[in-house]
């Protein structure tokens, strides 16, 4: 009986060994990527009734991804035959271009109807486990992390040039102006992907079309894209107003082109309309037949468009010396023109060549060689940049920072050169709060917005009293202390904005309503905290609160009041409450008191 168990048992290992070494091989698949130079359908899930929607899917696979899951991932739960995992798989990566380090290709395995039960995800970064199986080697996050930082930070810059725009057609724009003058087309045929158009800088059509549908991505607007096998070529359709549009942002950016040239005959476009542009034998469900924007100011504008939150500042070509420049409001519709001036030439110039551009204080233009700003009014007329040869013509324009970048060349096909001249701007800092009444110990992050934005903001704040409240280079404010404070904002270019901060006592004095004098030495050495002074009160005299040393906060009255110069002499910490362009201000003020402001009516 014994030795048949052994038996038994030797069969048994053998037998496990046998299946260790039997083990199901998983079947390798590869969807289509934009990323990888191919032109997918824009909507290529497999069309018959699945239990998971596409979103659905995204939901469940995105975060295996994103996780950086490798090896056997258990994916029973989809439900899905290889056939429709297959297209929501690719319809997911190339609607996602955060995805850029997962490639087209994966490693399946099936149960006996068909159905993936668990599938290995293949990774552009690998590391190389050398155990001689392909489909489960494990991302190289280190490289990864260090290139998402450089894809977050592109898509990021766009997303802030184009949310100074509160409308989704000032933002679309503003997307497109900023690819064109940022990025070139890769005239090596080998950047495809967004991360590689981030890093060098150039791509081909599948970069700018993935990178653009990133940005929208971050920004809310619908978009997805479509190609043309034909042509060779892809790009993007967005939904604006309910209707799809054609944006082709690599063909706003030409080919061999000329530095800072933006142009926008592939914006917004009807199939009518992209038809007409050039594109053919392209392939989609999405019909666009609004044709709105087909013959929109912008169509032959070649330059960075400015504008001014909403407000957008172009000037028409024109066949004659008379030029206008011209407004638009994207939000409201609202039109016209802003300042009208006669083109002064002495060589022959383009037409279609009227660069200009727009800040909150100024207008500027150019003429052949020369860039002229003028108030908005069209007064103080000033020579802000000359060529000096005076064969040059300044032919593009676009924001660097501050600072307006002029191409300056002779003619189309001469190498010109980028010239940088300042730019005149009045920036102004808002915070959420003008006023925080706050606990000891407790915290509130200020929300703080810069506008004009520029293209890096750099916020520094201050705390006028420490003791009360603590800030850090985020604007979290940390209350600290009984009393009052001042948080400053400040930003290069801008006056400072600033919120008062308010740390309540439970050692509080609140005046009686008939108070009208605060005699002499009334609260000399007094031990109270706080203390609130009633509307109606006329007159503070000399010593009133002296060598108060407990004393922190004072509420005055918004009223006319008469203040003794002595009235605070020796109270060291107190800080007095005022209301902005009040009596009690000015005084504190005059007297160099520690205050904070508060906005009228706020008690």
């Amino acid at each position: 009986m014994r030795k048949a168990i052994i038996v038994l048992a030797a069969l048994f290992s053998m037998l496990l060994a046998y299946g260790s070494f039997c083990e199901e091989e998983p079947l390798y698949d590869r969807v289509q990527l934009i990323a990888e130079g191919e032109f997918p359908s824009s909507f290529s899930a497999v069309r018959k009734s699945v239990s998971v929607t596409q979103t659905e899917f995204n939901a469940y696979i995105m975060p295996l991804l994103k996780n950086y899951a490798y090896d056997k991932t258990d994916v029973t739960d989809l439900n899905l035959d290889a056939d429709v995992f297959y297209g929501m798989y690719q319809n997911m990566l190339n609607h996602h271009p955060e995805l850029f380090y997962v490639t087209g290709g994966y490693w399946r395995l099936e149960d006996d109807i068909g159905n993936i039960t668990h599938f290995y995800p293949v990774y552009r970064y690998e590391i190389e486990d050398n155990d001689g199986k392909e489909y489960n080697n494990q991302a190289d996050i280190d490289v990864i992390n260090q290139k998402r930082i450089i894809y977050n930070a592109n898509v990021q810059a766009a997303v802030r040039y184009a949310s100074s725009a509160s409308t989704d057609i000032g933002r679309i724009l503003r997307v497109s102006d900023h690819f064109c003058r940022t990025y070139e087309y890769d005239m090596n045929y080998e950047n495809s992907y967004p991360i590689n158009l981030f890093e060098s800088k150039t791509g081909v059509c599948n970069a700018y079309c993935l990178a653009y549908l990133a940005v929208m991505n971050e920004l809310g607007i619908e978009c997805t894209y479509t190609s043309s096998e034909a042509m060779n070529h892809i790009w993007n359709l967005v939904k604006l107003d309910g209707y799809w549009y054609h944006v082709d942002v690599t063909w706003n950016d030409p080919i061999s082109d000329m530095p800072l040239r933006a142009c926008h005959s592939n914006l917004l476009l009807s199939d009518q309309g992209i038809a007409e542009a050039g594109h053919y034998n392209w392939v989609s469900d999405i019909k666009a037949t609004s044709t709105k924007y087909d013959s929109f100011f912008w169509k032959n504008i070649e330059q960075v468009i400015p504008m001014l939150g909403d407000t957008a500042y172009y000037c028409p070509t024109s066949d004659t010396m008379a030029r206008s420049i011209q407004y638009y409001n994207f939000k409201t519709g609202e039109s016209g023109a802003v300042y009208d001036y006669t083109f002064e030439a002495y060589i022959p110039y383009y037409s279609s060549i009227n660069p200009v551009w727009a800040t909150n204080k100024r207008l500027y233009y150019a003429m052949c060689g020369n860039m002229y700003s003028v108030l908005h009014d069209g007064t103080d007329r000033r020579l802000e940049y000359q060529e000096e040869t005076g064969t040059k013509h300044i032919f593009y324009i676009a924001p660097s920072g501050d600072s307006l970048s002029l191409y300056v060349a002779e003619s189309y096909s001469d190498n010109g050169s980028i010239v940088n001249i300042p730019l005149d701007i009045s920036r102004e800092i808002t915070l959420d709060s003008a006023v925080l009444d706050m606990e000891i110990n407790s915290s509130h992050t200020l929300s703080c917005t810069v506008t004009p934005t520029p293209d890096n903001i750099s916020i520094t704040y201050a705390s006028s009293n420490e003791s009360v409240a603590k800030v850090d280079e985020n604007g979290q404010v940390t209350a600290t202390g009984v009393g009052a404070c001042t948080i400053t904002a400040e930003c290069t270019g801008a006056s400072p904005a600033a919120c008062t901060i308010i740390v309540r006592s439970s050692q509080s004095l609140t005046l009686p309503k008939n108070t009208t004098i605060i005699s002499g030495e009334a609260f000399s050495a007094s031990s109270p905290e706080e203390v609130i002074l009633p509307e109606g009160l006329i007159k503070i005299e000399s010593g009133a609160f002296s060598d108060c040393k407990h004393l922190l906060i004072i509420w005055m009255p918004e009223g006319d009041i008469s203040i003794a110069d002595d009235a605070f002499e020796g109270a060291d910490l107190v800080t007095l409450l005022v209301y902005e362009g009040s009596v009690t201000h000015e005084k504190a003020q005059l007297l160099s008191l520690p205050y904070a402001v508060i906005p009228e009516g706020y008690r």
